[in-house]
């Protein structure tokens, strides 16, 4: 039984890693056409994306993965295939389900507050060719959603 639920806590968490990137990659998508500079928008969304995003996700999928298998040596090839179908739909599924889902601006609003965070970390250490690169980054995720800036003013109180 206790392998089932790491099972399904690990796909939430895989399924929620899932919807944060590919908001992200929207976000990394409309930043590429806005400004048409010859990048990809997988460059786009490298820089958006917090640092931890990366290493969560390969936690939960490789929790995910170790469940399944652990679930099939202990109880057999049959909900061992359960196990391992359970693994590769139910994050698909926890992605569109469970909120926030993808597109919701929690994922935008978290990034660009990570974005302003590592910007006055570099200006902070005296990085200023990374604080400055940062700082191109954040107007142009302003210039695609501005709408982040106000929901930032709104939670500063400002």
């Amino acid at each position: 039984m206790l392998q089932w639920v790491i099972l399904i806590i690990a796909t939430v968490g895989a399924g929620k890693c899932l919807s944060y990137s590919a908001t992200l990659l929207q976000a990394a998508t409309q930043m590429a056409e806005k400004h048409g500079l010859g990048i990809k928008p997988i460059q786009y969304q490298n820089t958006i994306s917090p640092p931890w995003l990366t290493n969560a996700t390969i936690v939960f999928w490789l929790v995910d993965a170790a469940a399944a298998i652990w679930i099939w040596y202990f109880h057999g090839w049959q909900q061992g295939l359960g196990a391992v179908v359970a693994a590769l739909v139910l994050p698909a599924v926890f992605q569109a389900a469970l909120p926030p889902r993808q597109g919701s601006t929690v994922y935008l609003r978290n990034s660009f507050q990570v974005m302003n965070n590592r910007q006055a970390n570099y200006a902070r250490d005296n990085d200023k060719a990374r604080a400055m690169a940062m700082e191109v980054n954040i107007s142009l995720l302003l210039d695609v959603r501005p709408d982040l800036l106000d929901a930032y003013k709104d939670e500063k109180g400002a």
